[in-house]
């Protein structure tokens, strides 16, 4: 819940206007369209996302839709510290040398060096990560696709929030800084970067 504050400092991934988030529905159908159209073709689908958050919220959506997954050791590791948290997970199904016929693979984006799924032919592999908002993302991934599915707040929601707290003064840290406190200062909010990188304006 967002209160109302003097000071507000604010991580700012995804400062630019053209950063907005395709809504859950949507960025959930993309997953489950990626993973049954390689299924179909018979292919194995990979999708790589953090040990743990991305990785869990992946497994949760095939289990929510009969699609059985194996997981790497260090996403299963984390899946098990939710399941005891109480996160209504099934008991993950460890990946080790190979994937059964109809299932996906979950694992961290390091896993793409292993040599053992190097070798693997038919896959198709999916990037779990905001920055697939950017058209060539796949290039720097090295996936054949990345679908936007993140933590962090779009660049509505960063505008938003600031909206709703209200502060007197914004700092911005990690990302667009520089430019999501000119559009802020540009709004009539004052705002600056932490780092102090921040050209002034003329008017």
């Amino acid at each position: 819940m967002l209160k109302p504050a003097d000071l507000l400092i604010m991580e700012t991934t995804f400062g630019l206007p053209r950063y907005v988030l395709p809504s859950v529905a949507e960025i959930q159908g993309q997953i489950l369209r990626f993973v049954r159209e390689a299924l179909q073709e018979d292919y194995l689908p990979v999708l790589y996302g953090y040990s743990l958050g991305k990785a869990q919220e992946a497994v949760a959506l095939l289990q929510q839709h009969g699609i059985p997954c194996v997981q790497h050791a260090s996403v299963a590791k984390m899946s098990e510290a939710c399941r005891a948290a109480g996160l209504a997970l099934v008991a993950p199904e460890i990946y080790e040398s190979e994937v059964p016929s109809g299932h996906v693979l979950v694992a961290p984006p390091s896993a793409a060096k292993l040599k053992k799924l190097q070798n693997v032919e038919r896959k198709r592999t999916a990037m779990l990560s905001g920055w697939g908002l950017n058209p060539a993302a796949h290039y720097r991934y090295r996936t054949d696709t990345v679908i936007p599915l993140s933590d962090h707040a779009d660049y509505a929601e960063l505008v938003e929030t600031v909206e709703r707290v209200a502060p007197a003064l914004v700092y911005t840290i990690h990302g667009s800084t520089k430019e999501f406190s000119a559009d802020l200062r540009q709004r009539g909010v004052e705002a600056w970067c932490m780092r102090g990188y921040d050209q002034l304006e003329l008017f």
